[in-house]
């Protein structure tokens, strides 16, 4: 046996173990045959008395002094990936409830902007419409004006106009109050006592 196909069968019988071993296994054998030939041997001699290839992976494995390469598996992999999203569910899930309630903070602080905005819009819009209806207004060139308006129609209009503005600005005051009471009452009352109330009305 020639030292390429001693060498190469070492790396067959071998092929389960660590890298590292076999790499420092083979490097062993590679200095055997290099001193073997520095003496004078041929390689077949060499070979001879190093012994076979698969007798040697026997007595490294008889005496404990390899260790074979763990096999990934699918049930491995599919262990390790509940492990991880068991790992990932835990941080989220203890962080979800400070996010919700910001998330829900912005959306009614958003809503109350709005609210003012739409407010604010309606109340231009109508104080724009009476002051037009207070004249003789021409929409376009070439067209009669507008009839005045008497001042009760007028006055109706911005009353209306008034009126409905108010109404959409104590929405959006109502929304944040309601958000914020039900925010105090969530921080005071721990889900325990939630719990434990639940249990003495049933």
């Amino acid at each position: 046996m020639t030292r390429e196909e001693f060498m190469d069968l070492l790396r067959y019988y071998f092929r389960n173990i660590n890298q590292t071993q076999v790499n420092e296994i083979l490097a062993d054998y590679e200095s055997h045959f290099e001193e073997g030939k520095a003496a004078g041997l041929s390689e077949e001699e060499i070979a001879r008395e190093l012994g076979s290839p698969k007798e040697i992976f026997e007595m490294y494995q008889d005496e404990g002094m390899i260790r074979e390469k763990k096999s990934t598996t699918f049930m491995d992999v599919a262990s390790q990936a509940e492990k991880t999203a068991s790992q990932t569910w835990e941080e989220v899930s203890a962080q979800l409830p400070e996010k919700v309630n910001h998330a829900t903070h912005v959306m009614v602080k958003g809503f109350r902007i709005v609210c003012d905005v739409i407010a604010v819009l309606i109340l231009g819009f109508t104080l724009l419409l009476v002051f037009l209806l207070s004249m003789q207004f021409q929409p376009v060139m070439g067209m009669d004006p507008l009839p005045v308006f008497s001042p009760i129609t007028m006055g109706a209009f911005g009353f209306s106009g008034f009126f409905l503005a108010l109404a959409v600005f104590f929405v959006g005051e109502e929304g944040k109050k309601i958000f914020e009471e039900k925010s105090v009452q969530r921080e005071k009352t721990p889900s325990g006592d939630t719990d434990k109330e639940g249990e003495e009305q049933k």
